[in-house]
């Protein structure tokens, strides 16, 4: 019944979408066997993202709903993102040793401890401000308060998912059980269609990537986890009254794409009076006075086709990254597109490399942050660009503390001759 009611809406050319989907999936699987040589890796994310979206695209281009332009801007934009991506995963994944090492050194009951703390405070506030009846839980997310607190959350919650499954694999069991059960809840209460699946998925085979080896857990411990997860995923969409239709049609049909979506015969409109600053980051813009990135009304997207031919060719800040391209850039202004790209990969690698070349041990916990940022670059700009304001300030904490450093030993060394 979920295949037929998924499939509903490309019946008429099923044989065609699934030729799509086929050459789709080799392409991702071969991407990720070329990088890391897995099928499937820590990058799952990315990988499935790539599948839906490069399908609907030549699903769509085969039907002729797609054009040729379409296409290539896609797979240019598309490609130069995964690459890089990948060059990236690669490059930390190079680097297993000193993560593994760092790891083991860390002092595991305090991170813990700070793990259990901040998803019971998570578990508060979610049971304050996120509605039961219905309502949009975006509006207190939006809220000014929440945004000091986002950069916080964006760190421990993959962190939380990460070290539950490296202590699960250094036979541990009470605090990473604890810490997975405070994860999921904290999860649920903010009203997710079960999202700490793919966190916890991600932060699995991330692991697995870095050990070279399947997690080592018995088969009963296995079993129980998945059964655990698989209730409590039952529960969130229960909870929500979301159907098993409903997701279906998030992935297949749309692949996961913003549901923010207006139709307009022009994709730019839906960023038309927007400054270049305010495209390439519009968090920076706005704190700088700029009056065009307050503008809400350029956060929506644009469906360049019908959505009954299950393509998901949306455009838009919050949409996938070529859309949101063709949203904003025409001819030479494409380069500002690319640069972008590559600027927050350039960033993303340097955060990587002071993460793990720092003296202090535990800054290796913030490796999962980054992780789940280039899983989800891809598929939303945005969110991109707000892991990028996280690294800057994580970026300042990491100058302070160099300064104090500094002080202190010079402090010490004044007293010394002295």
């Amino acid at each position: 019944m979920l295949v037929f009611d998924t499939l509903a809406a490309i019946s008429d050319n099923l044989v065609v979408y699934l030729l799509s989907v086929f050459i789709s999936g080799l392409f991702a699987i071969g991407i990720n066997y070329y990088y890391v040589n897995r099928c499937i890796g820590g990058l799952v994310l990315l990988q499935i993202y790539v599948v839906f979206n490069t399908a609907i695209i030549l699903f769509g281009w085969w039907l002729g709903a797609v054009s040729s332009f379409r296409v290539t801007h896609f797979l240019v934009y598309e490609f130069t993102a995964v690459a890089g991506i990948y060059w990236l995963y690669r490059k930390i994944l190079g680097s297993r040793g000193v993560i593994l090492q760092r790891l083991q050194a860390a002092n595991h009951t305090m991170v813990s401890m700070c793990l259990l703390l901040f998803n019971s405070v998570m578990c508060g506030l979610n049971l304050v401000f996120v509605p039961n009846n219905g309502g949009s839980r975006i509006e207190f997310m939006t809220a000014s308060w929440f945004s000091f607190y986002r950069p916080l959350m964006a760190i421990m919650v993959p962190l939380g998912f990460f070290f539950s499954v490296y202590l699960l694999d250094r036979g541990k069991r009470l605090l990473p059980l604890l810490i997975l059960a405070s994860s999921v809840t904290s999860n649920i209460l903010a009203g997710s269609k079960a999202s700490f699946l793919y966190g916890i998925v991600c932060a699995l085979l991330f692991y697995e990537d870095l050990k070279g080896a399947r997690l080592a857990v018995s088969r009963t411990l296995r079993y129980v986890l998945i059964m655990g997860l698989s209730l409590s995923a039952v529960f969130a969409l229960a909870r929500l009254n979301a159907s098993a239709a409903d997701l279906a049609e998030r992935f297949v049909r749309t692949a996961e794409s913003t549901i923010m979506v207006y139709y307009s015969d022009d994709p730019t409109a839906a960023a038309s009076g927007v400054s270049t600053f305010a495209k390439i980051h519009r968090g920076a813009a706005k704190v700088l006075g700029d009056k065009s990135a307050a503008d809400v009304d350029t956060l929506f997207g644009f469906a360049l086709s019908r959505l009954h031919y299950g393509a998901n060719t949306f455009t838009g800040p919050n949409a996938q990254l070529s859309s949101y391209m063709l949203c904003n850039y025409s001819g030479w202004d494409n380069l500002i597109g690319l640069a972008s790209i590559l600027g927050y990969l350039a960033i993303v690698a340097w955060f990587c490399n002071a993460v793990l070349y720092r003296r202090e041990t535990e800054t290796v916990m913030l490796l999962p942050f980054a992780i789940v940022s280039l899983n989800s670059f891809s598929q939303d700009y945005y969110q991109g660009m707000s892991d990028v304001t996280v690294i800057g300030i994580a970026g300042l904490a990491f100058a302070w503390v160099s300064v104090m450093t500094f002080a202190c030993r010079g402090a010490r060394s004044v007293r010394g001759t002295a």
